[in-house]
């Protein structure tokens, strides 16, 4: 009997202990479902600074090497290595003597301010549509039909793929007027057409809300960005309403400083030219008499020759880069539409290459959107308010989209050619 109580006791103890082990193993699986959720987001950081992370070592390699090729460079200005007795003779001058501080603090300085404004751009916000974001839009936002309970409560496996394929839209409150397109005859039975409807685009089901017009989900960041421009990789963020002029500025600081650095480069008098006719004036009679120290002379003639092939191509990219986003903010685009055009992209459907439907105001008001939705703008515009009536609130910090709409027409025969450069009654670009 004694021990049939005993046998008793010792499984209802291993019943009760696998009974806790099943409750702390279901807990620990409702715990990581919990925290399974938050993964996606926290995973999304990490990769975000370990890209910025990474672009900062690139950027601040790529100036240091500029920096030092610079310096490298013998007989430029950047040296005073002649005597006054060697002036009317460069021969006997020295390939590096001492500094001359007054040459080199202009490009040192102008290293640090591109540096502060890369540090700045990397740091700064290009748009980022939140829930809290998209809640301030959903407010002024009076083209978007009303308060949809089922945004905010749609789960991202509430969408199937039919719906997605679909392009689901929420419909304005009130029907549009029918497009009207100054269209050829080839293209009259096209007339019925319509631009796009609404404000919004697309339903997208990772970021759980329906995001604005020129939105776009950043695969690489993983989040909706307001007015998508592209993802820089040597910066690790992206570039968006946000912070686009801010990268026209740190793109026109970038020339400037390679420009300055190039200065100095071609300063010196050390030319490949030079060293191919035993001469490092490069005007040389063709006599073949050749420097007493050839090793010194190769040295020189290289440091020069590569500091140009090294500066020179980086010149021509920025300026490239330059000139792109200079023509999108005259034309009030950006390179994601400029690239992917009416083929990918739902709202330009119905628009042709040339027509920048966002831009068609002139350039001056063009430029000026270009700078007002710019975060720096709002700074300029708080400070101007802390220095006339004082530090009112934090009200002017809350950022929302810029609504933008599509016009309901396109008129390709404007006679107004200084608004339309592109494409007007006078002549048609592409």
């Amino acid at each position: 009997m004694a021990a049939a109580v005993a046998d008793g006791t010792v499984e209802l103890h291993r019943l009760s202990s696998s009974s806790s082990q099943i409750i702390r193993s279901e807990e620990g699986e409702q715990y990581d479902g919990d925290t399974s959720s938050n993964n996606h987001h926290g995973n999304t950081r990490i990769s975000s600074q370990k890209q910025k992370h990474a672009g900062r070592s690139y950027y601040s390699t790529y100036l240091c090497l500029a920096f030092l090729l610079m310096i490298l460079t013998p007989r430029s200005k950047l040296w005073i290595s002649c005597t006054d007795e060697q002036q009317h003779n460069v021969d006997d001058c020295k390939y590096y003597g001492s500094l001359n501080l007054p040459v080199l603090t202009k490009p040192a300085l102008w290293i640090i301010v591109l540096m502060l404004s890369y540090l700045n751009l990397q740091g700064s916000d290009p748009g980022i549509l939140t829930k809290e974001v998209m809640e301030r839009y959903s407010e002024i936002d009076n083209n978007f039909k009303g308060e949809d309970n089922n945004i905010n409560s749609r789960e991202e496996g509430d969408i199937d793929d039919d719906d997605m394929e679909r392009q689901i839209f929420l419909e304005p409150s009130s029907p549009p007027s029918p497009l009207d397109v100054d269209a050829s005859p080839s293209e009259s039975n096209d007339s019925n057409t319509r631009l796009y409807r609404s404000t919004r685009r697309k339903y997208c089901a990772k970021c759980n809300h329906y995001p604005p017009l020129r939105s776009h989900h950043c695969s690489t960041c993983n989040v909706c960005i307001a007015t998508f421009d592209h993802h820089c990789h040597f910066l690790g963020t992206c570039i968006g309403e946000r912070n686009h002029w801010r990268f026209w500025c740190f793109l026109f600081l970038n020339m400037v400083t390679l420009k300055i650095a190039l200065d100095v480069v071609n300063s010196s008098n050390m030319t490949l030219g030079a060293y191919l006719l035993h001469d490092d004036k490069g005007n040389d009679t063709g006599s073949g008499s050749r420097s007493s120290d050839e090793v010194s002379l190769a040295f020189a003639t290289c440091a020069t020759v590569i500091a140009k092939l090294y500066m020179y191509p980086i010149l021509i990219i920025v300026w490239i880069l330059l000139a792109i986003h200079t023509f999108m903010a005259i034309q009030n685009c950006t390179t994601f539409e400029f690239t992917k055009g009416a083929e990918h992209i739902d709202y330009l459907s119905q628009t042709k290459m040339m027509d920048f439907p966002f831009g068609r105001d002139g350039l001056c008001l063009n430029l000026f959107v270009f700078f007002r939705r710019d975060d720096a703008y709002r700074s300029l515009c708080s400070l101007a308010s802390k220095v006339k009536v004082g530090w009112s609130g934090s009200a002017d910090e809350r950022w929302s989209p810029f609504v933008w709409k599509i016009p309901d027409h396109i008129d390709r025969d404007s006679e107004e050619w200084w608004k339309h450069p592109m494409q007007n009654k006078y002549w048609q670009c592409c």
